[in-house]
């Protein structure tokens, strides 16, 4: 019933119509969030958050994370900016040379929302080296400073369980 609302709401968008409801409607298809998910996505780090807590999102899909970000990006009137932990994907922040510093210099000079994927590719690691472990600090320390909101998507529990322990908010998407 809630999909052909939504379907009647985004319409198709007439000549010089704002594309916005079939934009709305993109997110709908990509994930729910519950109202308890929604609530807790707003405590951490929605526009009236005091402090902003950064926030590890669980999920069970790739959908599901990011369009958690996309929701709370949304309702913060800012864009996402994502990156990856992963070097071998293309949104590894490091690709174009750019230092985690950086990252989140840019991102709050340009207003907005910072959505990291594969954290398991930098917390939770039983042998995670020197450079992951001094990485993964400088991370947690820049995340609890940034001036917007920060989001981390997790897959395994050891990655989401590291981040609970360096004081981010946790968000189930699994339930």
């Amino acid at each position: 019933m809630i999909w052909l609302l939504l379907l009647t709401l985004a319409g198709s968008p007439s000549q010089g119509e704002s594309v916005v409801h079939n934009y709305a409607f993109v997110y709908a298809q990509e994930g729910y969030l519950s109202p308890q998910q929604q609530r807790t996505l707003l405590e951490y780090a929605g526009p009236a958050a005091n402090p902003m807590v950064p926030t590890a999102i669980k999920r069970t899909s790739e959908q599901e994370a990011s369009f958690a970000a996309k929701w709370l990006a949304d309702k913060r009137k800012q864009a996402v900016q994502a990156y990856s932990f992963d070097a071998a994907k293309t949104g590894y922040f490091g690709k174009s040379g750019k230092t985690l510093e950086q990252v989140f210099q840019l991102a709050a000079e340009a207003g907005q929302v910072l959505y990291f994927e594969d954290a398991e590719q930098l917390f939770g690691l039983p042998n995670a080296t020197p450079a992951q472990k001094d990485l993964a600090k400088s991370f947690v320390q820049l995340a609890k400073k940034a001036k917007g909101a920060v989001l981390v998507q997790c897959v395994n529990e050891n990655s989401w369980y590291a981040l609970a322990e360096a004081g981010f908010g946790i968000v189930d998407l699994n339930l």
